[in-house]
């Protein structure tokens, strides 16, 4: 099963690509962090289902301090291009 395109990880896998994208960060500081949710309806009509609906997504969000200034931004992936965007 993938998530937004990316593979389902274990802990492991999942904070190896954090750490991988912290590394090297031109920041004073900077935060990584992951949100995954999962939501699921189905719908009835006349005692049948009749729509099923599933959303599965993964949030990654980073925070960076350059020289007192602080920058946020957001991504669906956790490719190593999208989290050091």
């Amino acid at each position: 099963m993938t998530v937004a395109g990316t593979p389902l990880l274990g802990a492991d896998a999942l904070l190896g690509a954090l750490r991988a994208a912290l590394r090297d960060a031109p920041a004073d500081e900077c935060e990584l962090w992951v949100h995954r949710r999962r939501s699921a309806i189905t719908r009835y009509a006349r005692s049948q289902i009749h729509q099923n609906a599933l959303a599965d997504e993964l949030h990654a969000q980073a925070r960076a301090v350059v020289r007192g200034a602080v920058g946020i931004v957001t991504t669906n992936g956790l490719d190593q291009a999208a989290l050091r965007r």
